[in-house]
Protein backbone atom coordinates (compact mmCIF):
# COMPACT_ATOMS: atom_id res chain seq x y z
CA UNK A 1 0.00 0.00 0.00
CA UNK A 2 1.18 3.26 -0.91
CA UNK A 3 1.13 6.13 1.46
CA UNK A 4 0.89 9.77 1.35
CA UNK A 5 3.13 12.34 3.48
CA UNK A 6 0.16 15.25 3.43
CA UNK A 7 1.05 18.81 5.01
CA UNK A 8 4.41 18.69 3.53
CA UNK A 9 5.98 22.18 3.54
CA UNK A 10 5.30 22.60 7.17
CA UNK A 11 8.39 23.91 8.90
CA UNK A 12 9.17 26.33 12.47
CA UNK A 13 8.72 29.33 10.30
CA UNK A 14 5.93 28.30 8.11
CA UNK A 15 3.88 27.10 11.52
CA UNK A 16 3.97 30.32 13.08
CA UNK A 17 2.51 31.86 9.77
CA UNK A 18 -0.57 29.02 9.61
CA UNK A 19 -0.63 29.98 12.94
CA UNK A 20 -1.03 33.33 12.67
CA UNK A 21 -3.01 33.57 9.34
CA UNK A 22 -5.60 31.26 10.91
CA UNK A 23 -6.12 32.76 14.45
CA UNK A 24 -5.62 29.07 15.37
CA UNK A 25 -2.57 28.02 16.95
CA UNK A 26 -3.63 24.49 17.82
CA UNK A 27 -5.01 23.65 14.85
CA UNK A 28 -1.14 25.10 13.19
CA UNK A 29 0.94 22.89 15.55
CA UNK A 30 -1.30 19.93 15.11
CA UNK A 31 -0.94 19.87 11.48
CA UNK A 32 2.90 20.21 12.42
CA UNK A 33 2.74 17.17 14.23
CA UNK A 34 1.04 15.00 11.89
CA UNK A 35 3.76 16.01 9.64
CA UNK A 36 6.28 14.77 12.12
CA UNK A 37 4.34 11.50 12.86
CA UNK A 38 3.61 10.29 9.43
CA UNK A 39 7.16 10.91 8.23
CA UNK A 40 8.55 9.15 11.15
CA UNK A 41 5.93 6.06 10.22
CA UNK A 42 6.40 6.01 6.65
CA UNK A 43 10.37 6.32 6.65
Amino acid sequence: MMDTILNLGLNDESVEGLSKLTNNPRFAYDCYRRLVSMYGKIN
